[in-house]
């Protein structure tokens, strides 16, 4: 078998390499969830462990809204010690941002214009949620205006729901509250509307993080002590998935066309591992990417996988890297999104598209002050091109606390959608389009051929003159063996 990297050089002066091969993966999540049980006082015990149920379900809101941990919970004391860390930048370049425009997706006429963009498909139509009358609700967008998508429990006054993903087929999973406190997953099309998709046995919240092109969504239900992950799609209903092999939770953070999901484990005294599930092949753990991890504890938060089997997520303790993005390839392994090189900037990868383009946001807080960070849309691509997104309006005189833009899913168009805030000061939900879109190259360098040595050297002719571009752009040719470049013409 033989390998050819092809590179494109586009007009705008950017480069974008691909690395064709072949490739197969799968991922898989975990989280972390607490409970406790003793047994004096019956009645004491119950209310203790509603309690907890209570504290963990809030929590699971928390992370689902603000997955970074980012923006202080109610009643925390903002420590900025946690934000000081030191870590190997990499080198990449920084592309213009011109060509991107970013418009607001509108509201649900609520008060206040708050909401959030959380997925897209490669159509333009997106979900997400945005604050009504009195709670935020599920939208769907397409194109031009939102809809609401009401609550799993219609008649409790401020009762909620998100939007978290939506497929090719404009279907959307997300969670609601639907009744008793208790918050459960949820499917929507335009000709059912939303569909409840019920909790696993012995838990009492669910929460679909995914959906494919198929209608499988994946999520997590927990309240008892537990979290486990589940798949679901309208013939065979919610399946359980379970936990790896030793683990105590896993939480499923999102799902390809392929059926792979890709998660988190929580691991006693170890910490969070990526795994990846598919009904043929299991729990698999995603050994190269956790190999990466330094520390005796260590933290792995994967976020997405295409359909190549590519990954992202964030991370700390990686070998060479205490904090930061990752993009993980089956074959090349591990790469860092962090482009600069002054230790003041932190990089959070959200989600990435079929061409292997990867969006999130990065913040520098090098003026020490919390209240001022300023969080900014990215993409980013696996040849190191890097286009800051700047803001829906920028806070150049500082008339409020944040300035933030935060890109939460990409298509395979290249659009963003994610949130920015406004010259108010609140967050809207956003869309970034227009940029110069670009398909990867297709490599040919020829049918597979056997060579038998004849003497000392024998020669083998490799043609990839037959690979092409579709957008037009020149190709350079890069032939390696054993990891070496040997040559970088067609032939």
């Amino acid at each position: 078998m033989h390998w050819i990297k092809i590179t494109e050089k586009n007009f705008s002066g950017g480069y974008k390499s691909f690395l064709y091969m072949i490739v197969a993966s799968v991922l898989l999540v975990s989280c972390q969830n607490s409970s406790t049980s003793a047994l004096e006082e019956e009645q004491l015990v119950q209310e203790q462990v509603s309690q907890l149920e209570l504290e963990a379900a809030l929590e699971e809101m928390y992370e689902m809204m603000d997955p970074t941990g980012s923006i202080p919970r109610p009643g925390e004391a903002v420590d900025l010690s946690k934000f000081k860390v030191e870590k190997d930048l990499g080198v990449m370049a920084k592309i213009s941002t011109t060509g991107y425009q970013v418009d607001s997706l509108g509201s649900l006429g609520g008060q206040y214009p708050y909401g959030i963009g959380r997925g897209i498909n490669n159509s333009g139509e997106a979900t997400g949620y945005s604050y009504t009358s009195n709670n935020y609700h599920a939208f769907y967008y397409d194109g031009n205006s939102m809809t609401d998508l009401g609550t799993l429990n219609n008649n409790v006054y401020n009762s909620y729901s998100y939007g978290i993903d939506i497929n090719n087929h404009g279907q959307i999973a997300g969670y609601s509250y639907a009744s008793g406190s208790y918050q459960q997953a949820f499917f929507w099309d335009p000709q059912n509307g939303m569909i409840a998709l019920g909790v696993l046995p012995g838990q009492r919240y669910s929460y679909a993080t995914g959906i494919n092109d198929n209608g499988q969504v994946v999520g997590h239900s927990s309240g008892s002590g537990s979290a486990r992950g589940f798949i679901w799609d309208e013939e065979n209903g919610m399946q359980e998935i379970g936990v790896p092999q030793g683990a105590r939770y896993f939480y499923p953070e999102a799902i390809n066309n392929h059926g792979v999901v890709v998660g988190r484990a929580y691991f006693n005294n170890i910490g969070t591992k990526a795994f990846t599930w598919s009904e043929a092949d299991g729990f698999t753990d995603l050994g190269s990417l956790n190999q990466t991890l330094t520390s005796s504890y260590y933290y792995i938060y994967p976020r997405d996988i295409n359909d190549s089997g590519q990954i992202i997520g964030d991370a700390n303790n990686l070998s060479g890297h205490s904090n930061g993005a990752f993009f993980w390839d089956p074959t090349t392994g591990f790469h860092s999104l962090d482009t600069d090189n002054d230790n003041n900037t932190w990089y959070y990868a959200m989600a990435l598209n079929n061409n292997g383009q990867v969006t999130g946001y990065h913040y520098d807080y090098s003026n020490n002050n919390y209240y001022y960070y300023n969080y900014s849309a990215f993409i980013w691509d696996a040849s190191g091109d890097f286009i800051d997104l700047g803001h829906y309006s920028e806070n150049t005189n500082n008339s409020y606390y944040y300035s933030y833009s935060i890109g939460y899913d990409i298509n395979d168009n290249g659009a963003v959608v994610g949130y920015s805030y406004n010259n108010n000061g609140y967050n809207i939900p956003v869309i970034w389009e227009g940029g110069t879109s670009n398909e990867a190259p297709v490599a040919d360098a020829g049918a597979d051929q056997s060579v038998t040595a004849t003497g000392a050297t024998t020669s083998v002719t490799l043609d990839g003159s037959g690979s092409s571009d579709a957008d037009g752009d020149a190709l350079s040719y890069s032939w390696t063996l054993d990891g070496s470049v040997v040559s970088t013409d067609a032939s």
